[in-house]
């Protein structure tokens, strides 16, 4: 129900005719604490003597003729209310064509159809906002003070950039080769932030051109390029080939192994925002873990290549480690979900063609648990360990 209304038109009922007996039947009553509206409306229905009573959604009203049976919640009995006049508070819900509203400006909806702005948590400097901004009912269910929080808020924002004369953004901006590229639109495709499109050349070719202002240098489209035509600067497949060939260097000797094995190599492809991050603090906080293990940064786990992880697989590497942020909580939006989807691909074409898939584990990590991100690596070295026979 639309919480606040319900109790107003209950309240209002009560100052009219104090005789009347008010129930108001509830499901759930939202507020934001002791000072929100509903929750001194609430207070004072109390006070007129409206009665309040819920009910479990398993179990809603059964309205008759002239009662309306219900379960209280607490005791799980029957009770059975008489009435005169059932007023039904209808629920605030998105038009039925806020779909196709938000389909055209970008944005994703819950589960109920309200529009949720994109929020991106990304380091200032390294995005441009938008401009388009959701307040109010267009994106949940709100109160006037609300919406006037939220205005001023988006006020504040549009401030920040109308009083700059021009936009930049410090990004590490997806650069493509036009002699290389073949516009077959998988980079189109897979951007989170719609930065890539598909511009008509001479002849009928159309090849793929990045809007620099939108790009935020997660490097989804380079994985998926097929002819290599796509360079992150600073994540290119040239500087991290050559971070994989660097992390093993030295062959392996007797003197390496413990107790007739030798200790499993690790490299762990670490996104900045949580596995690095929790590495790292993991470093701060001089917790120790294996030191057969070698962490290479990544921009974000959309970034994780699966020829990447082949080619250290194939040079001194036992296993391969990806931390990613956990699902909901990319910086750069669906970042995580891709790796997710190539790491059980690359797994399942491991096993295919008899290589251990076991050997790439991909985890979700948090930036701040350093602990856990030395438990993890040191759970993974333990199975390799398992794994591996005697030389």
């Amino acid at each position: 129900m639309s919480s606040l209304t319900g109790v107003r038109q209950a309240i209002q009922v009560k100052q009219l005719n104090p005789a009347a007996n008010v129930t108001v039947l509830f499901r759930e009553l939202y507020s934001a604490g002791e000072n929100h509206p509903l929750e001194e409306r609430v207070q004072q229905a109390k006070e007129l003597g409206v009665t309040f009573f819920r009910y479990r959604t398993e179990t809603p009203p059964l309205i008759s003729e002239k009662t309306v049976d219900i379960d209280d919640p607490l005791t799980g009995q029957p009770v059975r209310l008489l009435y005169d006049r059932v007023v039904l508070a209808m629920p605030l819900v998105p038009q039925d064509n806020s779909d196709t509203l938000a389909a055209l400006l970008g944005l994703n909806q819950d589960k109920h159809g309200f529009m949720i702005e994109a929020r991106t948590r990304l380091v200032p400097g390294r995005y441009c906002d938008t401009g388009i901004y959701v307040v109010g009912s267009a994106h949940q269910p709100v109160d006037t003070p609300d919406v006037l929080l939220q205005a001023y808020m988006t006020s504040s924002r549009l401030r920040f950039f109308l009083n700059q004369d021009s936009l930049s953004t410090s990004a590490p901006i997806a650069e493509i080769a036009q002699e290389t590229c073949t516009g077959c639109g998988n980079c189109v495709q897979v951007c989170p932030v719609d930065a890539i499109q598909l511009i008509q050349k001479d002849g009928v070719l159309s090849l793929a051109e990045v809007e620099s202002l939108r790009c935020t240098g997660c490097g989804n489209c380079a994985v998926v390029c097929p002819v290599n035509a796509i360079k992150i600067p600073g994540w290119d497949d040239l500087a991290i080939v050559s971070q994989i060939n660097a992390a093993f260097t030295s062959s392996r000797t007797k003197d390496d192994a413990e107790g007739g094995v030798h200790p499993p190599r690790i490299l762990a492809f670490a996104c900045e925002w949580s596995a690095y991050a929790s590495a790292d603090l993991a470093g701060t906080l001089r917790i120790p873990y294996p030191s057969d293990v070698r962490i290479l940064r990544m921009n974000c786990s959309a970034r994780f290549d699966p020829q990447h992880i082949l080619w250290a697989l194939l040079n001194n590497a036992d296993g391969v480690l990806l931390g990613a942020c956990h699902p909901g909580e990319c910086h750069y939006g669906a970042g995580n979900l891709y790796a997710d989807e190539r790491v059980k691909v690359l797994k399942q074409q491991l096993a295919d063609y008899g290589l251990d898939p076991r050997r790439v584990r991909l985890e979700f990590l948090a930036g701040d648990d350093g602990e856990g991100f030395v438990e993890t690596i040191t759970a993974f070295r333990d199975d390799l360990g398992r794994k591996m026979v005697k030389p």
